[in-house]
């Protein structure tokens, strides 16, 4: 039975994943990015701190790491979900930002190439410029048919920066850290940032429809909690590998589901260009010397 688990868990988890952009296509226009956001990582913090104090998990025992866990937090959650709904919020589509954000592992790689003296082999060479190329196909495809605004690809380019920022510095810093009390701080800095950015990008009220209610309980239980939970299970399992591999089809996920809901045709250029990314990351991401299931 477990073993039937760890095959399945990888694709639900993508596919939960991949609906993080189609909740924040249905919460606006009627909320203001920020403003959701904050209220999403208030709420989430809280319940992580009530799981964290009755399951008695250990709290950081250093005040640089309390440091260390605020800048990943404001970097993944603050600007990096903050650029994937402010781009939405300028019209950029679901799923072509579920495809720039999609490019977050080739920006890595090259981020570890320049500052950690990681080499490159040749096929992420070629991956890079697929990756790349790919997204400018597709943007430029969108743009082209009024789907977007130049603003909102930065803030998305934007956002794909800060998660790759705050992975690595994830990485270097916070190894180490309960997930659960680390998600606390992480969280509570993330919604401190993004009241601060709501004040500085002077939002008005939101209108908080069953819509935009619905996506944020959606956000909270199912991508926050859920599918964090669902995600430190694999990793327990071994499973990661299996992850890895299908975050290739979240912008596929998301496109599709983007579809039916909001009417999101992709062209044939679109779709081409979105195949040509894929590949890209596939090539970035897999280990050298194994061949890709």
């Amino acid at each position: 039975m477990t073993g039937i688990l760890v095959k399945l868990a990888p694709i639900i988890f993508v596919l939960l994943w991949s609906t993080g952009y189609i909740a924040a296509k249905f919460a606006l226009p009627g909320a203001e990015p920020m403003t959701f956001l904050a209220w999403r990582y208030v709420l989430a913090c809280a319940l992580f701190a009530l799981v964290a104090l009755l399951w008695r998990h250990p709290w950081p025992r250093q005040a640089i790491s309390y440091l260390h866990l605020s800048i990943t937090g404001v970097s993944l959650h603050c600007l990096g979900l903050g650029g994937v709904f402010l781009g939405i919020d300028r019209q950029i589509e679901a799923g072509v930002s579920a495809l720039i954000m999609g490019l977050q592992p080739v920006l890595a790689a090259v981020a570890a190439a320049l500052f950690m003296h990681e080499r490159l082999a040749g096929r992420q060479i070629v991956g890079l410029a697929l990756g790349f190329a790919g997204v400018a196909l597709v943007v430029g495809d969108r743009l082209d048919d009024g789907a977007g605004t130049l603003s909102g690809v930065a803030w998305n380019l934007l956002g794909m920066v800060a998660v790759t920022t705050g992975t690595l510095y994830q990485k270097a810093r916070n190894q180490g850290i309960n997930p659960f009390t680390g998600a606390t701080v992480q969280f509570a800095a993330a919604a401190i940032a993004c009241v601060l950015m709501s004040f500085a990008f002077s939002e008005g009220e939101s209108t908080w429809t069953p819509h935009v209610l619905g996506a944020l309980a959606w956000t909270i239980l199912v991508l926050s909690i859920a599918a964090t939970l669902l995600l430190y299970w694999l990793i327990s399992q071994g499973a990661v590998a299996e992850v890895s591999s299908l975050f290739y089809l979240v912008p596929v996920a998301a496109a599709l589901i983007a579809w039916p809901l909001f009417g999101e045709h992709l062209s044939l250029l679109a779709l081409t260009g979105m195949v040509i990314t894929m590949v890209g990351v596939a090539l970035v991401m897999r280990p050298a010397g194994k061949t890709p299931r």
